[in-house]
């Protein structure tokens, strides 16, 4: 799945969930989510471009055997920038790439197990 550019606000759980598949989005737009502003799971590959967060519970996070790449992110208002892990016992654990953060307002920056990966380059 291809996405150009979306934009969310106002979401009642994540605003953007993906799951047993590959997706690439190449600009999004997300305000105001109640829960995760990206959640990545169940054996997903997802390429992110150019993403804006504003006021979520968790701006990106990458679970359950999913693989997520993330080029460009700007976070503000977040409880957790980015969280890597499993959460489910049938999956194993997660791979998460990001260059360029940016995260401002945050209680946690990184959340993650033993068994993820998160790497951060270029963070501002």
């Amino acid at each position: 799945v291809k996405i150009k550019n979306i934009n969310i606000k106002n979401s009642k759980n994540d605003c953007l969930d993906f799951s047993f598949g590959t997706y690439e989005v190449k600009n999004a737009n997300l305000q105001n989510c109640e829960d995760k502003a990206i959640s990545v799971g169940e054996k997903s590959k997802a390429i992110l471009g150019k993403i804006e967060i504003q006021k979520s519970k968790t701006g990106i996070a990458a679970k359950d055997s999913s693989e997520v790449h993330v080029d460009n992110v700007n976070m503000k208002n977040v409880k957790v920038c980015l969280y890597v892990g499993k959460k489910k016992q049938e999956f194993n654990s997660a791979f998460l790439k990001v260059n360029n953060l940016k995260c401002e307002s945050y209680h946690n920056k990184f959340l993650k197990d033993k068994e993820s990966v998160l790497v951060v380059k270029n963070e501002f």
